[in-house]
């Protein structure tokens, strides 16, 4: 069904009108002869009543409309030129009421009296059942705005201290109940339910395997120059001792799955060229009396015992002397001249969280040594290294250390917005107004974080960045 309202072309700037002219408004009632309707189209029918008393009617042709005119007639009159499907009701105005009406208009759908469905969704619709849920919950959903709307209008103080309270109060519940933080990369990256992270967690903790172990990687180097001297080789032992002497190293390592043959005990396996004195440094010092010496048995295909040494696994991509083979081909398989780092790995026992603690404790000292390192006069290595907890730390160091801007992207956005809605007039500047909508972003944060705790959900690196997407899209 569709309704439409138009006036004549009465125009107090149209001379060519008589002044006893009328202004007539046309109501029309449209009918598609089965009942039904055609909600898209509208006929603008305008009726003008001359001096004479003759009506002339016209009827342009067919337009979409929307709008109509919603002033109450005064006055109603069947029309004779009409048709039976179209009725009218002529209301006669002057000029100056036509023209002082034409800005009162409303948006009006009609509804179908057999589906309750109204006139916009009138087209053919898929599934009647579905469109009239949807207009029940859009009825529900305007209702509830519309309430809450009211109430924070009639009761803003209230309403102002109720959100505050019950945003405060979520964080607060939701921080101390389930909140926790979670910086592993297996559990930051890898996608949830994952059969990758199934079969991880199946071989860790579900296999009954043997205790698995974590690495420990030193990197001693000097920026690429070649560190194959017996003073670079005694930094290795260096920091391979600091390792060694941490608190809680032997403890763990006592149960280890290595047989140390020279020692005669089980313990933590070290892959490191100085494996070549049975990783002791008093043993080093004992047999090697010049550089040639040692670089001699660092040349070597075996470590003493027999098991293979791999030269660019703990020496990386090092250099030697072309060797003649006796068919006159040469061969670069000699001693070696140019050693660019030292690798050390560790393979510690892996015992939960006391391993991770010794890894801590690890990281610590090796970050004294290198700090006594790089103060020296004469830096002979530079040392890097790498633990299994070294991700979780780096994530957890940057929540810690970024959680100040939080409050200082709040800051900056309230005096954003402040300075956006200055005015020198007084009546007229709105700061309040760009604090406002900024603090109502900060509790809907305060809100969304304290439900996402309670609930169990981590807290991570990532989870750290919606603040500041909130704030500056919101």
């Amino acid at each position: 069904m569709n309704d439409s309202t138009s006036r004549s072309g009465c125009n107090s700037h149209d001379k060519t009108m008589p002044c006893a002219d009328e202004c007539v408004e046309v109501f029309i009632k449209e009918n598609d002869g089965n009942g039904g309707s055609d909600s898209s189209i509208g006929t603008s029918i305008v009726t003008r009543v001359t001096n004479n008393g003759q009506q002339e009617v016209t009827s342009p042709a067919p337009t979409r409309t929307s709008q109509v005119e919603t002033k109450p007639v005064l006055e109603r009159s069947r029309t004779s030129n009409l048709t039976d499907d179209e009725e009218s009701y002529a209301s006669p105005r002057n000029c100056s009421e036509c023209n002082e009406s034409r800005s009162t208009t409303k948006l009006v759908y009609q509804e179908d009296a057999t589906d309750g469905i109204s006139q916009k969704h009138s087209r053919k619709v898929v599934c009647k059942l579905w469109t009239q849920w949807t207009e029940k919950l859009h009825h529900v959903v305007d209702r509830f705005v519309v309430t809450l709307a009211l109430t924070a209008a009639r009761y803003p103080k209230r309403t102002i201290a109720s959100v505050i309270a019950l945003s405060l109060t979520l964080l607060v519940v939701g921080f101390f109940t389930n909140f926790h933080i979670k910086v592993e990369e297996t559990e930051i990256y890898a996608p949830f339910d994952s059969v990758a992270r199934k079969h991880f967690d199946w071989t860790r903790d579900e296999s009954g395997f043997s205790t698995s172990t974590r690495a420990t990687l030193l990197v001693l180097h000097n920026h690429g120059e070649n560190v194959l001297s017996t003073d670079a080789m005694r930094k290795v032992f260096e920091a391979l001792d600091t390792v060694r002497n941490t608190a809680g190293y032997k403890e763990i390592c006592d149960d280890g799955a290595y047989w140390d043959t020279r020692a005669k005990e089980y313990t933590c396996r070290i892959v490191s060229a100085t494996r070549a004195w049975y990783n002791d440094v008093n043993l080093f010092e004992e047999q090697v009396a010049s550089e040639e010496n040692m670089i001699q048995s660092l040349s070597l295909s075996e470590y003493p015992g027999g098991a293979p040494f791999d030269h660019e696994y703990v020496m990386g991509n090092i250099v030697r002397d072309d060797v003649v083979l006796s068919d006159g081909t040469t061969k670069n398989n000699g001693t070696i001249t140019h050693v660019p780092v030292f690798l050390v790995y560790f393979l510690i026992s892996d015992k939960g969280d006391e391993t991770k603690l010794l890894e801590e404790a690890i990281a610590t000292n090796l970050l004294e040594l290198q700090a006594q390192w790089r103060l020296g006069e004469e830096q002979i290595l530079d040392l890097d290294f790498f633990t299994e907890r070294s991700f979780s730390d780096e994530f957890l160091r940057a929540i810690e250390e970024d959680m100040y801007l939080i409050p200082l992207v709040f800051l900056v956005m309230s005096a954003f917005t402040c300075l956006v809605f200055f005015n020198r007039d007084r009546a007229q500047s709105r700061c309040t107004v760009g604090v406002g909508s900024v603090a109502t972003i900060a509790m809907s944060l305060c809100s969304g974080f304290g439900l996402m705790f309670i609930c169990g959900v981590p807290f991570t690196s990532m989870t750290q960045l919606l603040p500041f997407l909130v704030f500056g899209v919101g």
